[in-house]
């Protein structure tokens, strides 16, 4: 019985592991990657499948069995998977331009295409082939190329000769076939064509039916342009169908001809198109059929602007540029190039100026930017929408908080409907957008807190009073305030003051405080304090009215461990009290934010795990992004490097430098090495633009001897 037991568990042994090798061995068809290993995956493929998630995200991990899923199958037809943890890898997410979770990509070469349909392996599987293998078949012969373009209303033609095909050639094309909507082939015929092959042709219906050739360089990027370019009317007719394909075109100028009633003479419009072709996109636009259209570029009838006339749009900042002028080759030419030399005035949308009443101004686009440029003024302005719920729910609270500040002559609070004004160099991500512009501050500060009354005054006299002890005392306040604000989001344990982790940079006696990081569990334990002291005072003066003798009653020695006992106690219920109700809970709790999560074989995160995270921060996520980003840490560099240089004795302590001399030594040459001329990186020549640039500063005696030393340390 003894033996069949041990032969049982050698059994079950030897089953769990070929389970478990199996499962590792179908998890390793995704591969991990990284910002650092990117670039050489990209060179070692051809092609493949990459997709951007955040632990945080819900549909990311919705996504995941499906991915594995296809990437079974895209894997045995030859194509690669990967996987990139966004929020672990910012810098690659930039570079590919990932604006939310998941985004899948298709990448060769230099080229992505975002896959934008379901997200069920058949679909993403069908899709990634197609674009694996995009249909370009080889014509043999002219009539071969008549019989295919015939019935299209564009199709592509890579026209190659009689040579052999160059490789790089054709996986750039077939790059560019996968990206493009147009049909694409390749011809080694080229008597339909007049340039030397290779050369590539666009064969449509419109702008007189002739095929436009392009030769020299074919690169991917040349030939995706010009297959853009190309697939649009010299003058594109505005209809809700051609929509997305209009703006989505890679040119970032549009010049939109409005027009109502008859038709107009297109003559001169389709001359200066034609000359500008490639620098900017045409339409023309009815303004009584698309209303939508026309009050957005502030066009009547429900605009100020009457047809005809011409409007640029740049499409990065949405800024538009209205021309008054005639609709021949020469004005229009002339009014494009000034756009683009930004020697033209931008036309901004404005209602008519109100009558002001009430402790809240409305502003209009005409006196939105004058009124919060005043240096005599604090302007608190609300962005607003009248369809947007929110806003009609702020709406009095908002008001109650203008009321609150009318006493002030030097406070201006002001709200803008931001549908229906354009607000130069800013478009509302959302409504309502509160921005405050301090005197000291016309760059201004958004308000972040929750849409109550006390928060949002209590932000404005915060503002108030950080921005004159700055001033004053040269104190950072407002750049610390967030970062404790991120390091309580980020703590470790449920009470932040049980960490056992202090800041040995700040002073002795500030070092508890600042642990607790102004957070509400500091307020709660300052509530605690001022009870205790006054449950102090308290006792004394009863022990004192009723002449009572502490040291004299026998009870004493009972009633000190039974005192000792209950506060003991009481900690103990407090805590358990919290756990149980969960105050102050962790959001983050079992995440990857403080801990290194066990991976899988193929170093993908442990999806299953991540179920957990629901309820995960996103807005700790959103903290951690602005703190550790490049730019942040560019700009707090540069602004307060003054104050860092000054500071290097009392921060290079002997354990600091015991600890961490290696790290320290490499960050302060990089920040120094303007300094000094000897000291330098070898990971940036002078050269490098992308190096940041700080300015001189000037030295204390101890600074410049740190200085000295770590210099002399790194050479």
């Amino acid at each position: 019985m003894r033996g069949a037991w041990w032969t049982y568990r050698w059994t079950a042994c030897v089953i769990l592991s070929s389970l478990a090798g199996s499962l590792a061995a179908e998890k390793s068809v995704v591969h991990e990657l990284t910002e650092k290993d990117y670039d050489k995956f990209v060179a070692d493929n051809t092609a493949f499948l990459i997709s951007f998630t955040a632990p945080w995200c819900g549909h990311s991990r919705a996504l995941r069995p499906e991915y594995e899923k296809a990437a079974h199958s895209l894997t045995s037809q030859g194509l690669p998977v990967t996987h990139v943890d966004g929020t672990e890898n910012e810098a690659l997410a930039t570079r590919l331009d990932v604006k939310g979770y998941p985004t899948i990509f298709f990448v060769r070469g230099d080229a992505t295409i975002e896959f934008d349909g379901n997200r069920k392996a058949s679909e993403l599987q069908r899709w990634a082939l197609s674009k694996l293998k995009p249909p370009a078949p080889m014509l043999a012969t002219e009539a071969e190329v008549d019989s295919w373009v015939k019935g299209k209303k564009t199709a592509l033609v890579l026209f190659v000769g009689s040579g052999e095909l160059d490789p790089a050639l054709r996986e750039a094309y077939l790059a560019v076939a996968a990206a493009v909507e147009q049909p694409c082939a390749m011809s080694s015929a080229t008597g339909r064509i007049s340039a030397n092959a290779p050369a590539l042709a666009m064969f449509k219906t419109f702008d007189g039916g002739a095929p436009v050739v392009m030769s020299g360089e074919l690169s991917r990027s040349r030939m995706q342009t010009f297959a853009q370019v190309e697939a649009l009317p010299l003058v594109v007719e505005y209809t809700a169908q051609v929509e997305d394909t209009l703006f989505a075109s890679s040119i970032g100028l549009h010049v939109l001809l409005f027009y109502d009633g008859a038709r107009p003479d297109l003559e001169g419009v389709t001359a200066a198109a034609k000359a500008l072709r490639g620098e900017a996109v045409f339409s023309l636009i009815q303004a009584s059929k698309h209303l939508e259209v026309g009050e957005f570029f502030d066009v009547q009838p429900k605009g100020s602007l009457s047809p005809p006339i011409a409007l640029a749009f740049v499409l990065d900042d949405s800024t538009k540029y209205a021309h008054r002028g005639a609709l021949d080759e020469p004005s229009l030419v002339a009014f494009v190039r000034a756009v683009q030399s930004g020697s033209a005035t931008p036309h901004y949308r404005s209602q008519p100026v109100p009558t002001t009443s009430g402790p809240v101004v409305e502003l209009v686009g005409s006196t939105y930017a004058a009124a919060i440029a005043d240096p005599d003024k604090d302007v608190l302005v609300q962005l607003y929408s009248p369809d947007c719920g929110h806003c009609r729910k702020l709406a009095p609270v908002y008001e109650a908080v203008a009321r609150k500040l009318a006493a002030d002559g030097d406070m201006v609070v002001a709200q803008i409907d931001a549908s229906a004004n354009d607000i130069a160099g800013m478009e509302p991500e959302g409504f309502p957008t509160i921005l405050f512009f301090p005197k000291a501050n016309k760059k201004g500060v958004e308000y972040d807190g929750s849409r109550d009354e006390h928060d949002l005054f209590q932000f404005v006299a915060d503002v108030f009073i950080h921005s004159s002890l700055e001033l004053y005392h040269g104190w950072k306040i407002y750049d610390y305030l967030i970062y404790t604000r991120y390091r309580f989001l980020q703590r470790e344990t449920r009470w932040k003051g049980l960490e056992d982790s202090l800041d040995e940079c700040i002073e002795e006696g500030m070092r508890t405080m600042d642990q607790m990081c102004f957070s509400s569990q500091f307020y709660f334990m300052c509530t605690l304090h001022v009870s205790g002291i006054v449950m102090l005072v308290l006792s004394i003066e009863i022990m004192l009215r009723a002449d009572y003798n502490m040291f004299g009653d026998p009870c004493l020695l009972a009633l000190v461990p039974y005192t000792l006992a209950c506060c003991y106690f009481v900690q103990r219920t407090c805590l358990y009290l919290a756990w149980r109700f969960k105050f102050w809970k962790i959001k983050h709790e079992n995440t990857a934010w403080h801990s290194t999560p066990d991976d899988d074989d193929d170093g993908v995160p442990r999806w299953d795990e991540l179920e957990k995270i629901k309820g995960a921060s996103h807005e700790a996520y959103l903290m951690n992004q602005r703190i550790t980003s490049e730019t942040f840490r560019y700009k707090f560099l540069n602004y307060n490097r003054a104050w860092l240089v000054a500071q290097l004795p009392s921060i290079l302590t002997p354990r600091t430098l015991r600890r961490s001399r290696p790290y320290l030594i490499t960050q302060f040459t990089k920040i120094l090495g303007s300094v000094n001329p000897d000291i330098s990186s070898d990971s940036q020549t002078d050269e490098d633009p992308d190096k940041p640039r700080f300015g001189p500063v000037s030295l204390s005696a101890p600074s410049r001897n740190m200085i000295r030393k770590i210099g002399r340390a790194h050479v």
